[in-house]
């Protein structure tokens, strides 16, 4: 399972620290500012996406504790992930509001975020893969969680002991991050 701890005797899970790569993301945006307002978007209103939040919001205030930051979700409901249009009001109204970069943590309504992002000039960051092929030039950068080589990395180490290891495995900026980044 990723992005959730099953306890169960043939499940591995696969949890992240959203918030460290979220905070990374929201140094470059808080520097890259010139308004001084940076946004967030999230998609649905639940506590993984707040983890990407809180991570933003430090690393934000970390690089420029003056910053106003700007928080939006595009709903609370599964359906929330694939909403690019409310996605795209919501960056609109952020770019109203101040915002000259919005890092849209939103699944697929994330499009809107880049697509409107791009139509007023400003910048967006991406999430789950590098995502300046979208939108080339108004992406500022990606917050990527490589979870595909995670989910490989734990499959291939049980091949190799030939059993399960079911308990949470935690990928970070660590030492284990570092070596699949490498890959």
């Amino acid at each position: 399972m990723i992005d959730t701890v099953v306890d169960a005797p043939n499940v591995q899970s696969i949890i992240f620290d959203e918030h460290t790569g979220s905070y990374l993301v929201s140094v470059l945006a808080a520097m890259k500012s010139e308004t001084g307002t940076v946004g967030f978007i999230g998609g649905m209103d639940v506590p993984l996406i707040h983890k990407f939040y809180c991570g933003y919001a430090r690393g934000a205030k970390a690089a420029n504790p003056d910053i106003k930051l700007i928080e939006n979700y595009t709903g609370t409901t599964p359906a929330a992930r694939n909403d690019p249009v409310t996605a795209g009001e919501l960056a609109k109204a952020g770019v109203d509001a101040g915002a000259d970069v919005i890092f849209a943590a939103a699944g697929s309504s994330g499009l809107g975020v880049l697509q409107a992002m791009k139509d007023a000039g400003k910048f967006s960051i991406g999430v789950d893969s590098n995502q300046n092929y979208l939108q080339p030039g108004s992406v500022l950068t990606s917050m990527v969680k490589r979870s595909r080589q995670c989910g490989q990395d734990r499959a291939d180490r049980s091949c190799r002991r030939c059993h399960l290891q079911a308990r949470p495995h935690h990928y970070g900026s660590g030492r284990r991050r570092r070596r699949l980044l490498r890959r």
